[in-house]
């Protein structure tokens, strides 16, 4: 079977844009997941990876305490529990949504997390 990977994370933080890299593709590119200042992805969209052996399959969400929904609800809402491993991004700090990301994840036995810093260039 494939395996199933989202990116999580707040709104702006490079979730779109870290899929697009791990892709190998440009924002401009028209396979490529859209990315903009503000929040860009909406609702939970799949991206199949270009690589035609590649078991992968990705996902973006939406930014983590964005459209009114708490830190606590945005695990549940969004379904995060039925992905093999989620990718927390990090952009310039730590959010308490993050956090509470995690906590949701070490919830459910041998799931998956891992911490991704994003924009690091950006902010040395």
């Amino acid at each position: 079977g494939s395996v199933h990977l989202t990116v999580v994370g707040s709104s702006g933080a490079g979730k779109s844009s870290f899929i697009n890299a791990v892709h190998g593709l440009s924002s401009g590119d028209s396979i490529a997941a859209p990315t903009g200042i503000v929040e860009t992805t909406a609702t939970v969209t799949r991206y199949s990876d270009p690589c035609p052996d590649s078991r992968i399959v990705w996902y973006d969400v939406p930014g983590a305490v964005t459209q009114n929904v708490p830190d606590w609800q945005y695990f549940k809402d969004l379904g995060l529990y039925i992905f093999d491993c989620i990718i927390v991004l990090i952009d310039n700090s730590f959010l308490d949504s993050d956090l509470a990301i995690l906590r949701a994840c070490e919830e459910f036995a041998n799931f998956k997390a891992f911490i991704v810093r994003s924009k690091s260039d950006q902010h040395i």
